[in-house]
């Protein structure tokens, strides 16, 4: 849009309070690229309290993460799509789930109780899936 009009074109980085600040590829990236980043998690701005404010906003904003925050190097589409799979199946019976591919284990976005026979079904979602 920002081409189209004229203008350069612009990036922001939604990093804020609430967000893991492991060493994630996209980390570097914002630094590399001299990506904006309005100071949210400066000002302890957590995703709650921004998802409140944009609920009014005439625009389509998506509640989730990049699939690439999920791996460490090398990023390639392979391994994106399995985390993508992974969690497409998993997502129908745990919401908020992360799956992190490099280390394979699950995050979980809110608190979540696990019985023996979720911890069978994930363990068999991600044998159909490798």
């Amino acid at each position: 849009m920002a081409k189209i009009e004229g203008y350069p074109p612009v990036i922001f980085d939604g990093t804020n309070a609430d967000d893991d600040m492991q060493e994630r590829a996209g980390s570097r990236a914002i630094a590399e690229l001299g990506i904006i980043s309005p100071p949210l998690k400066e000002l302890g701005i957590g995703k709650d309290e921004i998802l409140s404010e944009v609920v009014s906003l005439p625009v389509v904003f998506h509640n989730d993460s990049c699939k690439a925050t999920r791996l460490t190097k090398p990023l390639d589409d392979s391994r994106m799509d399995i985390v993508e799979m992974i969690e497409d199946k998993l997502r129908d019976r745990f919401s908020g789930i992360r799956y992190r591919i490099d280390d394979e284990h699950i995050v979980f976005i809110q608190p979540t109780k696990l019985y023996e026979k979720d911890f069978r079904y994930i363990n068999e979602v991600k044998r159909q899936i490798r």
